[in-house]
Formats: C-alpha cells, structure tokens, sequence
C-alpha cells in the first residue's frame, strides 16, 4: 500500500501540512529533500473517486519517503511530548505486560530511581 504524504519542507525548512500548503509555492519532502509536487483533489469528499490531499515526489517515483517520514515526525512528536512533560516537571506514565510475570505494570519514564 502507498501512502500518502501529507507534510512536507517549505522554502525556509519549515513543516508545512497539506491543507495549509498554497500553490505557487516550493516545497520538498522531509525525508529525501526532493521537489514535491501538491496534489489537490478537485473531487468534493465524500464523492466518488475523491482522494486526500497530499504531496507527491515528481515524477513517478516517490523514493519509499512516505513510511520513513512518518516514522521520523512519530519520533520527533514524541520527543517533543517527553521535552514539554519535563520542562512542566509531570509525570510521565506508561503501562507493560511483563512476560516474566504476566502481569500488568506501571512506571514513570521521569522519575529518577
């Protein structure tokens, strides 16, 4: 399945999502730096044969940045997350099932043992 790839670089580096990109614009993908095309459907929602907006690589290649892009903003969201929990000094949870035990457990990611 290709996904579709709804961020992308503008001009200035900065992460642009598709429904605030403008046409007339430059914009590359996050992943491989290559030159995005934008690609709005002029189909409404809802109807038949509509597609999501997104950017697309050039071409017809999209050089396999969808996945990778994803996984990358998934990490800096992430860390993003954990930076704003630690400047406001909250907890942090998060929830296992040991496989030793088979019980659930529960921890702070932030607190300091």
């Amino acid at each position: 399945m290709k996904l579709l790839l709804p961020y992308a670089h503008d001009i200035n580096g900065n992460l642009v999502h598709i429904d605030d990109a403008q046409k007339g614009q430059k914009y590359t993908c996050p992943n491989c730096g290559a030159e995005l095309l934008l690609k709005i459907s002029k189909i409404p929602e809802g109807q038949k044969y509509h597609r999501r907006n997104h950017f697309a690589h050039k071409g017809n290649s999209d050089n396999h940045c969808s996945e990778s892009f994803l996984h990358k903003l998934f990490k800096e969201k992430c860390a993003e997350y954990i930076r704003e929990k630690i400047s406001a000094q909250e907890d942090l949870f998060f929830e296992w099932e040991c496989e030793k035990c088979y019980e659930d457990h529960k921890g702070n990611l932030l607190k300091r043992q």
